[in-house]
């Protein structure tokens, strides 16, 4: 059968109009997708007035937002807290050749090459209501001495073996135990968020004389136009909402808990007092203080930057985000003083994020940062895992190097984090002119909660006060030991 040639151009032509009309619709589909939220926010923006529109943005971020914040800070709260676990510690400080050559300046430091290393191990735990903890002070390998101790609501209880048989009893005002309490009673994740929420929500309720005009921000080479809205939060107003903070139902309940978590418990009714004394006098500044709220809204009704005004300080963060590209700007500025800023951006993915920026003092740098590898997830919740650099700008180096052996070219501290679900290790370096100078290591691990069970009943009653702790100190066992760490007779004086 013969194909005539003219209905073969036919089909061809056919296919076209048909491959043609598809490729106009995918592009006519996807534009209306990525167009959609210019388009809606636009039609916001044209139909609400500007405290409506300021009022609907600032919603529209507030639950991702507040459940953020919540979450880093309880996330921070277990990272500090031992309730339910025993951590480990291990910080080795190493110095090496060139860590002599910096500081040959300095007359007492200057034999410094006996120096190799410092390690410090220790261990703690809560358990039954009492902090207990353990540490063995290491100089070139060489154990010099340990230290043991207890607290509980009021006393700590301190042992140096060998150097002291002695047990000290030390009464402190800020016992870590009170710490580990007043860290527990911070309300949990959900209750965190909700707080935010209410005193969010609050605020805006309240804000009057919206203003809104069109800007550009300019970040790192990019450039984002955007609608900036100012709000204003009248004094007076914001005394009330301090006002009704004091008697929020959740915050009491936070202070009733950590009030009750003590075994000479003070009455829930001082701690309150004292929490509302705190805010009383704060209430006392703020009366005829008005606030001030900027925010930054991009095209796609994205905020993008947020700021505060008062009359003492201003604070203002921005943020743009393009093909895997951002920038950022921090500035905060003390009413007559100088302004502080943090500036730069990088490469950003799903996973992490890299980038150079500088910390300013008005038009000087101060420090350069260099930001590698770091993971986006876990910055999100409270932890740093990546590497960061950062290296003194020309502006300061004059200042160090004309007292030390520094090199005025390349000085840097270099710091590389990593976490896993029970360890973390940090390290911090110093180099110079690329020399590595001094370095610390901390090692952490955390365990099931154990009773290391230092102190018993009894040691505890025949602890001694500071004066009679001191007459049982054996300075001869002590520089034995130091000597033993080569460590030179010109320090072993210090202990004479």
């Amino acid at each position: 059968m013969k194909i005539c040639k003219n209905h073969k151009v036919t089909v061809k032509k056919s296919r076209l109009k048909i491959i043609t009309v598809c490729i106009i619709l995918i592009s006519v589909s996807a534009g209306t997708v990525l167009s959609f939220s210019y388009i809606s926010n636009g039609l916001k923006r044209a139909f609400m007035s500007s405290e409506s529109y300021f009022k609907h943005i600032i919603r529209q971020n507030l639950n991702d937002e507040a459940d953020r914040i919540s979450f880093f800070i309880s996330n921070v709260k277990e990272n500090i807290i031992l309730k339910n676990k025993t951590e480990e510690k291990s910080l080795i400080i190493s110095t090496e050749e060139e860590f002599s050559h910096i500081i040959g300046d300095f007359d007492f430091y200057k034999d410094i090459k006996w120096l190799k290393n410092i390690k410090l191990d220790t261990k703690f735990t809560e358990n039954d209501g009492l902090v207990q903890g353990s540490a063995k002070l290491y100089v070139n390998e060489k154990h010099i001495t340990s230290l043991n101790c207890t607290t509980d609501d009021s006393f700590t209880y301190v042992s140096m073996p060998p150097v002291n048989e002695k047990i000290l009893i030390a009464d402190l005002n800020n016992s870590p135990l009170k710490t580990e309490k007043m860290l527990s009673a911070i309300p949990d994740e959900k209750t965190l968020s909700v707080i935010i929420k209410r005193y969010v929500n609050t605020v805006l309720e309240n804000i009057e004389e919206v203003r809104g005009n069109n800007t550009a921000v300019r970040i790192n080479g990019l450039t984002e136009k955007c609608h900036k809205l100012s709000a204003k939060l009248d004094g007076e107003t914001l005394k009330e909402i301090l006002e009704i903070l004091k008697n929020d139902r959740d915050i009491q309940s936070a202070l009733k808990n950590y009030s009750e978590s003590f075994s000479t418990a003070p009455e829930f009714e001082k701690i309150f007092d004292s929490y509302t004394y705190m805010l009383d006098k704060y209430i006392q500044k703020t009366e005829e203080n008005n606030v001030y709220i900027e925010i930054y809204v991009n095209s796609k009704g994205e905020l993008i930057g947020l700021g505060f005004l008062d009359e003492n300080y201003a604070i203002e963060t921005l943020y743009i985000e393009k093909r895997e590209t951002y920038g950022i700007r921090l500035t905060m500025q003390k009413v007559g003083g100088k302004r502080y800023t943090l500036e730069g951006g990088g490469a950003v993915d799903e996973k992490t994020a890299s980038g150079k920026f500088s910390l300013s003092m008005e038009t000087a740098e101060i420090f350069n940062i260099n930001l590698q590898s770091a993971d986006k997830d876990k910055l999100n919740r409270g932890v740093f895992e990546g590497k960061l650099s950062i290296a003194l700008s020309d502006n300061i180096k004059p200042l160090l190097t004309g007292s030390l052996n520094l090199s005025s070219d390349n000085i840097y501290l270099e710091i590389i984090s990593h976490s896993g679900n029970d360890d973390s290790d940090f390290k911090i370096s110093l180099y110079n002119n690329d020399k590595l100078c001094l370095s610390a290591n901390l090692l952490t691990k955390s365990t099931q909660k154990e009773d290391i069970g230092i102190f018993s009943e009894e040691d505890m009653k025949n602890s001694v006060e500071f004066s009679e702790w001191v007459k049982g100190f054996d300075l001869v066992t002590l520089t034995e030991k130091l000597r033993e760490a080569e460590v030179p007779l010109s320090y072993l004086l210090m202990f004479k």
